[in-house]
């Protein structure tokens, strides 16, 4: 099962802080989502700017792994709701996420080049992930109805056309109160 986070209006945020202060945050809010991903036993493959690249059940199998998935997808929106709440009580700007999580087959393994490789996940659950972490709201897992299936609190939220995807997706949703970004 693969998960992508993404920061909402990240670009906003990076014109109103300098450099300094956005490598603080990001370094702040990956902190909160290591920590998520990696109580659950999943691999953290990598950060793309305000992004986060983990998955689970790979390379070592894990029957559970869209539990574990769906755990860490809630605990990075409440933790990351409490920060938010911290944040806030300093006069700081909330900073809203959004999370996709798709499940199926994928390769896990060094792809590159001779000179430099990348240890990552190659598949459509990777790309179903992303373009459904990018229809989340602030504050909103999407995930398909497979994983969806392992959680009672997901809603459904009908189908939507993603890119690159022949036939509209079904999508369920949870919803963690958030604090959005001012």
């Amino acid at each position: 099962t693969v998960l992508i986070t993404d920061i909402r209006g990240y670009t906003a945020l990076t014109e109103e802080l300098g450099a300094t202060e956005v490598v603080a945050l990001l370094n702040e809010y990956f902190s909160i989502l290591v920590d998520a991903v990696l109580e659950q036993g999943g691999v953290i493959d990598k950060f793309m700017g305000d992004a986060l690249l983990a998955w689970f059940g790979a390379p070592v199998p894990q029957s559970d792994h869209r539990e574990r998935a769906v755990k860490t997808a809630i605990a990075v929106l409440e933790r990351s709701a409490q920060w938010n709440a911290e944040r806030e009580k300093k006069g700081l700007r909330a900073v809203a996420t959004g999370v996709g999580l798709a499940a199926g087959e994928v390769v896990v393994g060094n792809i590159g080049s001779e000179r430099r490789l990348e240890y990552t996940a190659i598949g459509d659950a990777v790309n179903l992930s992303s373009r459904l972490c990018g229809e989340a709201e602030a504050g909103e897992i999407l995930a398909t109805a497979d994983v969806a299936a392992v959680d009672d609190r997901f809603e459904c939220g009908g189908k939507i056309v993603v890119k690159g995807v022949k036939e509209p997706v079904a999508v369920h949703r949870i919803r963690i109160a958030v604090t959005t970004p001012g």
